[in-house]
């Protein structure tokens, strides 16, 4: 099956960031969490999210919640590439209810969403 079947309101996708390049501060205007998947991962390649200073490692993730503000940058000589997957915010209330109560029934929350809203 496909990833957009296994999870819905998702997506996939490789990011190739050049050495000298920089991606300004944004954020995600929906609650969503992003994951980055580190393949090739050269020094000097970092990401900040919110105050934190992130670097990729090969074969690790990083998981954040896209709605922080975050930038990139790579002072590095080599390209840096992550596999990238985002997804709505399981706690977000409106996401929960769109995806009814059989795909919840499956795929129980953790129980601090259900305070969240």
């Amino acid at each position: 099956r496909c990833f957009s079947e296994l999870v819905p309101n998702a997506g996939v996708g490789f990011a190739r960031l050049l050495p000298g390049a920089e991606i300004k501060p944004h954020f995600a205007t929906e609650p969503r969490i992003a994951v980055h998947l580190g393949l090739v991962t050269p020094p000097g390649a970092e990401m900040m999210v919110a105050d934190e200073t992130i670097t990729w490692t090969a074969g690790e993730a990083v998981v954040f919640d896209d709605t922080y503000f975050h930038s990139v940058r790579h002072l590095g000589a080599e390209p840096r590439f992550v596999l990238l997957a985002w997804m709505c915010h399981p706690c977000d209330a409106v996401w929960r209810q769109g995806n009814g109560d059989e795909w919840l029934r499956e795929n129980p929350l953790p129980a601090w969403c259900e305070s969240e809203g």
